[in-house]
């Protein structure tokens, strides 16, 4: 074929660009397309992290147009105990953050926690549905059972709570100090229980041997016990130490005046697991006491929650020294305690404060304290598993938590020591299953099966450098003279900033990019885009001007 060849003349005639004499929805060029675009809405790598799979994108969606009642719903549905989760989770989401490659991650548990107070006010007006008559024992009053029967009491099921302790929270009541978490915020959640119909047996021991006679009066049984084993430890002079989970117990729930009596002026080493043992010195500075924290790791693999944490002791006088390990304890004639440490350490600074010690020459360095507590790891008890005759890692796998007739088994006593949010997600699970037990159907568990948004699909040259949102907290020298909550409460403005810094991994927030750049006008907008197929010629700018990855171009 040969070459088009046009004069001055009728090139004069043309447009300087092309442009067309109707509507691409009335030349129908849709129909020369090989791929059209869809929306397809991805997983973000902080929810597929989140045990509760909390939708976080489409939280913070809402949070930064100010429309926190919305957010707060969204929250509720996944995670009604973000009160909880907001002060006391680790957030395994923000490790894995994509807006960290940029600057810095989102402050996603300090937009939880801003949304606790809302999503507990939305929890306290919540009504259970009409009674169905159906009973259910639950054993164990921590995350995991207070998760679980508030959702079966919410569906009408009249749910009675055994705790073989004489107070209700298990390990959120046990180990963890009032200025992390408030007993007023505990006290409302099982105040809300109770008013949903939940009965409260405390001082009531429930061991493997009473479970065939309990599950006859019942129409389904949850195990969520918290109880777990420990580590015994295994150095000379073992004798002389206390176990510090133990003590934190009796110091919060002690009458403070009586404790700061006992402990004022004492000089207590604490050793073990890292996370309770900067909980307990952390009590103790609160009671006048000398704390001394010895930690084996180096803060440098420390979790970010855990070197927040380690910070705070810092600030509040707590002695940290790190890199070390008690090797012998001994009795002086003073009644002191000598504590024989494995190598002299030199201070290193983490942001300007003096957090822990490396090892500057081999040998052993002696230590004198009143009392030497000892941490111990925790790990999963045997007597459910042997007494039941299961596989945990099995029933985890098959994801379901049925083991025999009606009764069910979750939380510690399945997976050994959690965190909250897995605690809760546990309750959750087993709840939900138990809910299609009693229904008569047959249990599906939940699938992910969408693809997870990396920071290469996102398109960055859409979002701004911006810092993150500050961390707020009672200054060291007030939050010491009381065990008051330590946080401070954040301005609206403060959270809808911080949570427009989110890239909405995953999910369409209504940018209009597409709308806006696609050539052919073959995009309706609806608050959300709708493809008019006839009009688009399957070009795909729109997917590749998505800055969230949501727009997939698919074969027609």
């Amino acid at each position: 074929m040969g070459k088009l060849i046009l004069r001055d003349e009728e090139l004069a005639s043309y447009p300087d660009v092309a442009e067309a004499t109707h509507p691409t929805s009335e030349i129908a060029a849709g129909s020369w397309k090989a791929l059209k675009p869809v929306l397809n809405e991805k997983l973000a790598p902080c929810t597929l992290h989140c045990p509760l799979m909390i939708k976080i994108p489409h939280v913070l969606d809402k949070l930064s147009s100010g429309q926190v009642e919305a957010a707060a719903r969204i929250m509720f549905v996944d995670n009604p105990f973000a009160e909880l989760t907001g002060r006391l989770c680790p957030a395994p989401c923000e490790s894995v953050c994509n807006r960290g490659h940029l600057d810095d991650t989102i402050a996603i548990k300090e937009l939880e926690r801003f949304l606790g107070d809302k999503v507990l006010e939305l929890k306290e007006k919540q009504k259970p549905l009409k009674p169905t008559g159906k009973k259910v024992a639950i054993i164990g009053s921590g995350p995991a059972g207070m998760m679980a029967s508030y959702l079966l009491a919410s569906r009408g099921h009249k749910v009675t709570i055994f705790e073989r302790k004489g107070y209700l929270g298990g390990s959120l009541r046990s180990l963890v100090p009032h200025f992390k978490l408030s007993r007023d915020i505990l006290d409302k959640n099982f105040e809300i229980l109770g008013n949903l119909g939940v009965e409260f047996k405390v001082n009531s021991e429930v061991s493997p041997d009473d479970l065939e006679e309990l599950s006859s009066q019942f129409d389904a049984l949850l195990i969520l016990v918290g109880q777990t084993s420990q580590e015994e430890l295994e150095i000379e002079g073992k004798e002389l130490t206390v176990n510090g989970l133990n003590l934190l117990e009796k110091l919060l729930n002690s009458e403070y005046s009586e404790m700061v009596k006992e402990y004022s002026g004492r000089r207590v080493l604490i050793f073990g697991e890292v996370g309770t043992s900067i909980d307990l010195a952390r009590t103790l500075v609160r009671l006048n006491a000398f704390p001394l924290l010895i930690i084996k790791e180096s803060i440098e693999t420390i979790t970010p929650s855990l070197k927040r944490e380690l910070l705070k002791a810092k600030e509040e006088g707590v002695e940290i020294q790190g890199l070390s390990s008690v090797s012998k304890v001994t009795k002086r004639d003073d009644n002191k305690l000598e504590v024989l440490l494995s190598g002299v350490r030199a201070i290193e600074s983490y942001r300007g404060v003096n957090v822990h010690y490396l090892p500057i020459s081999e040998g052993t360095q002696k230590v004198v304290a009143d009392i030497v507590a000892y941490i111990p790891t925790r790990k999963l008890a045997s007597e459910w598993i042997q007494k039941l005759n299961i596989d945990p890692d099995k029933l985890l796998k098959s994801m379901s938590f049925r083991v025999k007739d009606n009764i069910f088994i979750g939380g510690s006593a399945l997976l050994g020591p959690t965190f909250i949010s897995e605690s809760l997600a546990q309750g959750k699970a087993v709840a939900n299953e138990v809910l299609s037990f009693l229904a008569g159907r047959a249990y599906k568990p939940p699938q992910t099966i969408k693809p997870v948004v990396t920071y290469e699909n996102i398109v960055k040259y859409y979002f701004e450098e911006a810092p993150r949102m500050e961390y707020k907290i009672r200054p060291a020298k007030e939050r010491v003279r009381d065990f008051n909550e330590e946080y401070l409460p954040y301005e609206l403005e403060e959270v809808m900033r911080e949570a427009e810094r989110c890239f909405s991994c995953g999910h369409c927030n209504s940018c209009g990019n597409c709308w806006i750049f696609c050539p052919d006008n073959a995009i309706q907008w609806v608050g959300a885009p709708k493809f008019i197929y006839d009009a688009c010629k399957g070009c795909g700018i729109c997917a590749a001007e998505c800055p969230r990855n949501v727009i997939d171009m698919v074969p027609v």
